[in-house]
């Protein structure tokens, strides 16, 4: 059994409304329902508090705690920071209980680990999501290895944990691209390392933003295979993509319009001149 796990939070109570996060949701969900590959895909899209993105996720792991699992995928889009732990944060976020209403990294990935999964593999767009978990001679998550059936471990996150990423009215800008690295193709398998090589390429001219990828295993882990109606939904991302453009410049040569970080508070302008931190 495959299960997978979908958060996706544009509107926020304290900190700037990222639109572009909703539609990274949706189409996220979409292609993960036409891989066919999950038996189970949790949503949690409505912009949904801390609290709720945990409890659905205990409730989650409860239900699913004694089965069979290959792989679980688990996906965020929407505020980021450090604080001690990359840590993820809900529509209830405030700088002043970090902890309260924000997930930590570590705390998702206990989470993930109670479902005892094959695969773990968790894409992250977010500001200063790139925490690194060597924090001492060996990973972390090494010790989690030793203590489950955990044979391959990915994490692919949208930028390092000193940068902003950038989320658009049309999508965030990591966001497209992994699913660009994906629904561009024309046919055969995809692989988690085809995904993040394309990623590599499609960032490796901007300082602004670099992803971040910590890896345990061979790497050569099958996302899906590619179909027409992935090719189809391809198009329709793009055709969205230059709809917004046109709508938000009102001109008749449409341009990027400029991002804003999901770093809670930042609001950013393009081009960035210098790395945040």
């Amino acid at each position: 059994m495959n299960l997978a796990v979908i958060v996706s939070v544009s509107d926020y109570q304290t900190a700037s409304a990222l639109p572009g996060c909703k539609l990274d949701g949706q189409y996220m969900q979409q292609l993960l329902q036409l891989t066919g590959k999950y038996e189970e895909i949790l949503v949690l899209d409505q912009s949904p508090h801390t609290a709720d993105i945990r409890m659905a996720m205990h409730d989650w792991a409860q239900r699913h705690q004694d089965q069979l699992i290959d792989e679980v995928f688990w996906y965020f889009t929407g505020h980021g920071l450090y604080c001690g732990d990359a840590r993820y944060c809900g529509s209830d976020y405030a700088p002043q209980l970090p902890e309260s209403t924000s997930l930590s990294n570590q705390e998702v990935d206990h989470l993930l680990r109670l479902v005892s999964p094959r695969v773990v593999v968790k894409v992250i767009d977010a500001c200063q999501s790139g925490a690194p978990y060597i924090k001492s001679p060996s990973p972390a998550f090494q010790q989690a290895l030793e203590r489950s059936r955990l044979e391959s471990f990915i994490s692919m996150c949208s930028c390092t944990r000193e940068q902003s990423s950038y989320a658009r009215l049309f999508g965030s800008d990591f966001t497209l691209a992994w699913l660009d690295a994906v629904v561009q193709r024309k046919s055969g398998l995809v692989s988690y390392r085809q995904i993040e090589h394309h990623l590599i390429q499609h960032f490796k001219k901007r300082s602004d933003q670099t992803p971040f990828f910590v890896k345990q295993g061979i790497g050569h882990d099958v996302f899906c295979r590619i179909t027409p109606e992935m090719q189809a939904l391809g198009q329709t991302i793009g055709s969205a993509r230059l709809g917004k453009r046109a709508l938000v410049n009102r001109s008749e040569h449409p341009r990027p319009s400029p991002p804003r970080s999901t770093w809670p508070g930042r609001i950013s302008r393009w081009p960035r001149t210098r790395v945040a931190g």
